[in-house]
């Protein structure tokens, strides 16, 4: 999953979405041509597109509903520390303790570290995981995407994290809000389960606060009981 982010290893996708697929369409067919007639949506990877998308094209797309996003704030990835100075393990707490991934109706069903050997043992099949090296990583001496972590260890590795801090969306905004806070104003509309699967409430929650303090309080919703597959049910 490319999450239409520009990436080393992956290509330009969003630059070749904003100023190619789109302008084109727009001219083939009788659409707005303007902020007002676009809109952003996603869940999952596809929620945290979405709002990828509006913050680096605030001018160019008129809002986002983004629902279940992959983490927007990396100190948070599905619960875990993903920044730069973090000594946590994926894998296991300072107890030695399996980090939990994956829950279902409050039971733990499978540890981070279960999934990523999952990832290793199918192979190159676009998994989940692999996909956010593929996306916010460096190229290594290989032409091959950099882990974030040793994949045996699962040890940080700080300098990949680093490259990974440009696309820490909660930081980006942080450090621009004086430009992008006034054309972000009422654009932004996250709605999540409390409960999600993935723990990506956790990190909604920190974006969130970060919003709120600066004056957008009513941009996210948190369903109580809800997860993040039935987050759509009535």
């Amino acid at each position: 999953h490319h999450v239409f982010a520009d990436s080393v290893n992956n290509g330009p996708w969003a630059t070749a979405l904003v100023t190619e697929l789109i302008p084109h369409i727009e001219k083939r067919f009788r659409l707005v041509a303007q902020p007002r007639g676009r809109f952003l949506t996603g869940h999952s990877s596809g929620g945290w597109s979405a709002v990828w998308l509006q913050i680096n094209n605030p001018d160019f797309f008129g809002g986002v509903w983004p629902t279940s996003p992959d983490a927007l704030d990396f100190r948070s990835f599905s619960g875990i520390d993903f920044t730069p100075a973090s000594k946590q393990n994926p894998f296991r707490n300072e107890k030695g303790v399996p980090r939990n991934l994956i829950r279902l109706h409050g039971r733990d069903v499978m540890s981070f570290e279960e999934y990523w050997r999952m990832e290793l043992v199918l192979g190159e099949y676009g998994g989940q995981l692999s996909s956010f090296n593929w996306t916010f990583s460096p190229r290594g001496e290989d032409g091959r995407p950099e882990y974030a972590f040793d994949p045996i260890t699962g040890a940080l590795n700080g300098r990949v994290l680093e490259y990974w801090q440009r696309y820490d969306v909660a930081k980006i905004l942080r450090e621009k809000w004086a430009t992008l806070g006034p054309k972000l104003s009422g654009k932004i509309r996250l709605v999540v389960g409390e409960a999600d699967n993935f723990h990506l409430n956790e990190s909604a929650a920190l974006f969130c606060e970060l919003l709120a303090s600066k004056g957008m309080k009513d941009a996210c919703e948190f369903v109580p009981g809800r997860d993040h597959f039935n987050l759509f049910e009535p």
